[in-house]
């Protein structure tokens, strides 16, 4: 029962660790609102690409001055992060909608694989 907690208490502190070093690395997070705002503003100019690592990121297109949002490789509290602003807070009414973002951008993407089309069943 002691290893249990004292291996509960370990995990916890790795976790927090985990956390502020996202922050640290990342910037801390903007305003709700602001974020909300360039993101109504700037949702067209983005397309998804995927990263080195798996993840995906919302790339700005060149002419625009909207900056890349990326999903965040181990974090659970702040799962996206905007480049040169900061972290999205996963409790933050962005977070929500950049994941939407994601999702619709990645299911109209070349990103989207289903089982048949590794299977070379799909293919024309």
């Amino acid at each position: 029962m002691i290893v249990i907690i004292i291996l509960l208490v370990v995990a916890v502190f790795i976790g927090i660790v985990a956390e502020c070093i996202d922050i640290l690395e990342q910037g801390t997070p903007a305003k709700d609102a602001d974020i909300l705002e360039m993101l109504e503003k700037q949702e067209a100019n983005y397309d998804v690409d995927r990263k080195w690592n798996d993840k995906f990121k919302l790339k700005a297109h060149w002419k625009s001055e909207a900056p890349s949002i990326h999903q965040t490789q181990y974090s659970i509290i702040f799962p996206y992060y905007i480049d040169d602003v900061g972290v999205v807070p996963i409790w933050y009414k962005s977070a929500a909608r950049i994941k939407s973002i994601f999702e619709a951008k990645i299911a109209k993407s070349k990103y989207t694989v289903s089982k048949r089309d590794k299977l070379g069943l799909n293919k024309n």
